[in-house]
């Protein structure tokens, strides 16, 4: 992915101090978003704490293995046990929050995490963690950017308010082929609510 200092400031710059949920429509789209995390980590040199629930950066191997040095000493990269319940996830989740940039991928992981635990208190654990990571996001100047897959939406919907209140701005996110298009859908973030960003080298 061709992508600047300049344009990783402006990705980034406006969603300092939330928990932003970026709402992605299929696998490939979700793996462009990682791409982009690690682009405009690397590009602006922040500090990086990856919680992955889905090997998302497993299957973004190759743009790690571009990531220069200095960048990748700022990253750390948790992936929880197999078998870890919500509450043990949850934990780990919190114990590795820090000032920079925090990923979580994917929300709907966590929340079937959450659920094999009580299904019914599913979606109150989940809102509550969410609403943690954005008081820790507003206090602490971090930033949260948290993935989750669009075609999972009837189930929170089912569950109340839950799926488009998270957070402090909902972004959603599609791919054209030659760029990814992400569009505030609530909340504040870019100018005009929507940021375009290319997916191929120019020239």
């Amino acid at each position: 992915m061709s992508f600047g200092v300049q344009q990783a400031r402006q990705f980034l710059a406006p969603l300092q101090g939330k928990a932003v949920v970026f709402l992605v429509p299929d696998r490939r789209t979700n793996l462009l978003m990682g791409r982009l995390f690690l682009a405009a980590v690397a590009a602006t040199g922040s500090r990086c704490f990856i919680f992955d629930m889905d090997s998302f950066y497993a299957s973004n191997s190759s743009s790690l293995a571009e990531v220069r040095q200095q960048a990748i000493d700022g990253i750390r990269l948790c992936v929880p046990r197999v078998g870890a319940d919500g509450e043990e996830a949850a934990l780990g989740l919190f114990r590795g929050v820090e000032q920079g940039v925090n990923i979580v991928d994917s929300l709907n992981s966590l929340y079937h995490t959450f659920s094999a635990d009580d299904q019914s208190s599913a979606s109150r654990k989940l809102t509550f963690l969410i609403e943690a990571l954005s008081f820790l996001s507003r206090t602490g100047r971090t930033t949260v950017l948290v993935t989750i897959y669009e075609r999972d939406r009837p189930t929170f919907k089912r569950r109340g308010r839950l799926f488009t209140e998270l957070g402090d701005a909902t972004v959603s996110v599609k791919s054209d082929g030659e760029t990814l298009i992400l569009h505030c859908d609530r909340g504040s973030a870019w100018p005009e609510s929507t940021l375009t960003i290319p997916t191929r080298p120019s020239g």
